[in-house]
């Protein structure tokens, strides 16, 4: 994808702070306009050790996906674990993130989704603690979110265009055949209840947002609405990128074209899973 030269340069121009305190940044903000998503980095910590803060946003909807980058002591397997998460240092709020190291490289993931609220409050925030068990316990002194949010929000723009988004998450009107994949609930099943709430008996809807491509592959997804478990939210994305066929959709001019799917499965632990599509369908 092709974005605007004047837009990606705004993201470098965006300035680093002093210091070497590890709550401290030692780089800039670094926006990354990559063909289905739009991602902002900014490294803190030491150059020998760096600790990476990366905010992603979905093309619809306000959540935010949070992820913290650090370096592997020891290798660790895929876990939901308990976490709190305090902006401004306000009181801390209890949530749940994801703990992975990734099949390259030598680098743990930390992923929790923000809701719209958590996101607008971190807009005007000046800095972020994420503490999650005896593994992470970060605290980022940074009053640029802000502006490198505002940068990630015109990356979305331009990726709302190529992916033919109209506003507020609409279908444009000029698509002959929006993308489809046939009975797409049927995709979704108890059996895809990851092991961190088994046994309890509760509702707990994800949404989340497809990217289609001209051949039909499903090339990102994000949550749009988190159920505040790490792992359902992660498994809400996983469950299509597995296992939904698209047929892509078709342009005004009969060709294949891209396009979004939005869906919201309602997970309910201890019963059947309810499928309810969302708006975009």
């Amino acid at each position: 994808m092709h974005l605007p030269i004047a837009t990606a340069v705004s993201a470098v121009l965006l300035t680093s702070l002093a210091g070497v305190s590890p709550d401290r940044p030692i780089s800039k903000w670094r926006v990354d306009f990559e063909d289905a998503q739009c991602v902002a980095t900014r490294d803190f910590g030491t150059a020998a050790t760096p600790i990476t803060l990366a905010l992603k946003r979905p093309p619809i909807g306000g959540e935010l996906q949070l992820s913290v980058f650090t370096t592997r002591v020891r290798p660790g397997a895929l876990r939901q674990v308990d976490a709190s998460i305090s902006i401004n240092d306000a009181e801390a709020v209890r949530t749940t993130l994801l703990s992975y190291d990734p099949p390259t490289g030598i680098r743990r993931v930390y992923r929790l989704n923000l809701t719209s609220g958590g996101a607008d409050a971190l807009e005007k925030s000046s800095s972020l603690r994420l503490v999650a068990g005896k593994d992470l316990n970060q605290r980022f002194a940074d009053p640029q979110i802000g502006p490198a949010l505002k940068v990630l929000d015109a990356c979305i723009s331009d990726l709302r265009a190529a992916w033919n988004i109209g506003p507020n998450g609409t279908k444009i009107s000029t698509l002959r055949a929006p993308a489809s994949a046939g009975d797409f609930e049927s995709l979704f099943t108890s059996r895809d209840l990851p092991q961190a709430g088994i046994g309890l008996n509760y509702e707990a809807p994800v949404g989340f947002v497809l990217l289609i491509d001209e051949t039909g592959r499903i090339a990102d997804c994000t949550v749009t609405e988190t159920s505040g478990g790490a792992a359902l939210d992660a498994q809400s994305c996983a469950v299509p990128m597995r296992l939904a066929k698209f047929k892509p959709a078709l342009g005004a001019d009969g060709r294949p074209t891209r396009d979004f799917y939005s869906y919201r499965v309602n997970w309910r632990f201890g019963m059947e899973v309810l499928r309810k599509p969302g708006k975009g369908n």
